[in-house]
């Protein structure tokens, strides 16, 4: 496990270095080319996919979304009625009506239309897109609440190419922003459709919700160009179920206050080239490693303690553990120390409210 977990820690460090020297190398390569006089603007509409003539009257999602994509299959997949009658459960297949004639075609609705009556209020799926053309000089961003495949990503990138063209801009690039400003779930174009993949089945509004977000991202970069800058942007009202207010991360009242709580060390292990150290500290919330540092660690040298690393080095992992109750909440920290030998020592930097507190040596 060791050698596993070293292996994959040099690998995304690796990666990471490579990722970032490109990111840096691009945007120094850009230092020539800065100017002063960018032109930029965005052009914004509400488009209401609910009534669109355009559109399917309904969103419904199809039989093959329920069995899962290619690379995340549900335990639905390929499920028969008493193991014998399929139900599209599945990518194309059954999942493929033999009578395409109403508005979804192709798509077989996942509980036919009772799915109208169950998915409905706060559990709906979405009834508007918010859609936006940004323009950065000569370059031009559409952003779309969808994922959307490549084939559908041409098209929709072409119709704002055209239409800023028309309207008097030759675009450098234009470029798909996708899962912006909401989620309609998937768009295919209308070939794809026909296929119902896992993508197919999740594209809510029919076939033609490729084309038309395409004919409506090109009628905002025609106005968008024409006016040279940001047109009158009306932002419709939209009727929204956000339901019950959850906390999602940690408030900074969360746990006993700073003088309640007694830090102490409470254990420290070397496993191979990795110092595990774990301590009692402040719930999270009220301890943020990112407000300032949570830690050092120090290295004996002759008689004296010389720091060696902190908590913000890459190499030094840290995580909240589990709650302690009243008496605080455990913390651990893993060091990768490669071939720097110990003995070695943590010591928990004094915070607000908080001494600082020393481990005792270990050796590694």
């Amino acid at each position: 496990m060791g050698l596993c977990l070293a292996a994959a820690r040099r690998y995304v460090n690796t990666a990471g270095d490579s990722l970032a020297a490109r990111a840096a190398a691009l945007f120094d390569s850009l230092r020539p080319g800065l100017r002063g006089d960018l032109r930029v603007g965005v052009a914004f509409r509400t488009l209401r996919l609910k009534g669109d003539p355009r559109l399917c009257p309904y969103p419904e999602t199809g039989s093959s979304t329920l069995g899962g994509a290619e690379d995340g299959r549900t335990r639905l997949y390929r499920w028969r009625l008493f193991g014998i009658f399929p139900i599209g459960l599945e990518e194309g297949g059954h999942a493929i009506r033999p009578d395409p004639h109403d508005c979804q075609r192709e798509k077989r609705v996942a509980l036919g239309g009772l799915q109208r009556k169950l998915v409905v209020g706060e559990h709906g799926l979405p009834e508007v897109a918010q859609l936006s053309v940004i323009r950065l000089g000569d370059l031009l961003l559409g952003v779309v609440p969808a994922e959307v495949t490549t084939r559908a990503g041409a098209q929709i990138e072409r119709a704002i190419a055209d239409s800023a063209r028309a309207a008097g801009l030759e675009p450098r690039a234009v470029t798909l922003v996708g899962l912006a400003n909401g989620y309609m779930q998937y768009v295919t174009t209308d070939a794809e459709y026909g296929e119902q993949s896992y993508e197919a089945g999740s594209t809510l509004y029919g076939p033609n919700s490729a084309a038309v977000l395409a004919e409506e991202l090109g009628k905002l970069a025609a106005s968008l160009v024409r006016s040279g800058a940001s047109p009158a942007n009306r932002v419709d009202s939209i009727t929204a179920y956000p339901g019950k207010s959850q906390t999602l991360l940690p408030r900074r009242t969360s746990g006993p206050p700073p003088e309640r709580i007694t830090r102490v060390v409470l254990s420290q292990a070397c496993a191979g080239d990795t110092l595990v150290v774990r301590w009692r500290d402040l719930h999270p919330g009220r301890l943020v490693p990112a407000d300032g540092p949570v830690l050092r660690i120090e290295r004996l040298v002759g008689e004296r303690w010389d720091p060696v690393v902190w908590d913000d080095d890459r190499e030094l992992e840290i995580r909240a553990v589990r709650s302690l109750g009243g008496r605080g909440y455990m913390w651990e920290a893993r060091w990768h120390h490669a071939e720097r030998a110990g003995p070695f020592r943590v010591v928990l930097v004094a915070r607000a409210g908080l001494p600082e507190v020393t481990g005792d040596r270990v050796g590694c």
